[in-house]
């Protein structure tokens, strides 16, 4: 070996300059010529570590195999709001059935069974991915922490893995619909839109409140572990009280609620008629 200093020539491949330290970036400036080329990479990545899983795999016992069930049998019956278990009301998968209708639709369609089990899924877990790129790149004008941030959950083994993203379970869709809350909400509180203008900004708490509802309409409850957060966020950003005093906010707020209670309602009174018709 030599002392003899390192020059770009040594290391062209990297594009680093001794004298700089840095690398060089280049390739990620440009147009939206570049954002596809890396939402592809983004899609080939995700793909390669569901894929091989998802429609290999057998179906798991806990809880995706449940959840099937209860979609194959609104397929198969048309039931849409009542989901049953050996043709009887299932008194013990009581989530909202958004991502059962999703599969049962699926299944109507003439689907292979186990792409349609797990296809919402998997579908679910990509739009987490490209929502991760495109809140980096929009919000932070970053490409680079878009690529990082979307290549990390990408190789997230245990999102990736049974039970969230490679599995029909309800945890990648719970994922997709809180993050684009959260996102959502926090533009709201900051005044922002995508681009940086505060102009149309108050349509975000709109889209935050259908999106979680949307969320509830996935897993229940679960879905109101990312409002505490929300809540911090707006008390330290000073926002708390605009935002309690904005009647937009009550209003998408108490339309979401509203509908949670129709959907409740109606669902109760679908468990007490198919009750009574088993008992007649």
């Amino acid at each position: 070996m030599t002392n003899a200093p390192v020059t770009t020539r040594d290391c062209a491949s990297l594009g680093v300059k001794p004298s700089e330290g840095r690398v060089d970036l280049t390739l990620l400036r440009g147009g939206p010529s570049v954002d596809l080329v890396l939402v592809g990479l983004l899609l080939a990545v995700t793909a390669l570590m569901l894929l091989p899983g998802a429609l290999g795999l057998p179906m798991e016992l806990w809880d995706e195999s449940r959840v099937a069930n209860n979609a194959i049998e609104m397929a198969k019956h048309g039931g849409w709001l009542v989901t049953t278990f050996g043709g009887v009301p299932d008194h013990w998968e009581l989530k909202p059935p958004l991502l059962i209708w999703a599969m049962a639709a699926l299944l109507r369609t003439g689907m292979d069974p186990m792409l349609a089990i797990r296809l919402p899924s998997i579908l679910a877990t990509m739009g987490s991915v490209l929502l991760v790129y495109a809140s980096c790149r929009m919000l932070l004008k970053d490409r680079l922490a878009g690529l990082v941030g979307g290549l990390l959950l990408a190789c997230s083994v245990l999102f990736m893995g049974d039970h969230v993203g490679r599995t029909g379970d309800y945890d990648a869709l719970l994922s997709l619909l809180t993050l684009g809350f959260v996102i959502s909400a926090g533009l709201y509180i900051d005044r922002k839109a995508f681009g940086g203008q505060p102009r149309g900004s108050r349509l975000w708490i709109a889209a935050a409140a259908a999106l979680l509802l949307f969320a509830f309409m996935t897993k229940s409850v679960a879905s109101g572990l990312t409002v505490p957060g929300v809540v911090a966020y707006a008390m330290m950003r000073g926002r708390l009280v605009a935002l309690l005093a904005d009647w937009r906010a009550w209003l998408s707020f108490a339309g979401a609620a509203a509908v949670v209670l129709c959907f409740g309602v109606a669902l109760l009174a679908g468990y007490m008629a198919s009750e009574r018709l088993i008992g007649a």
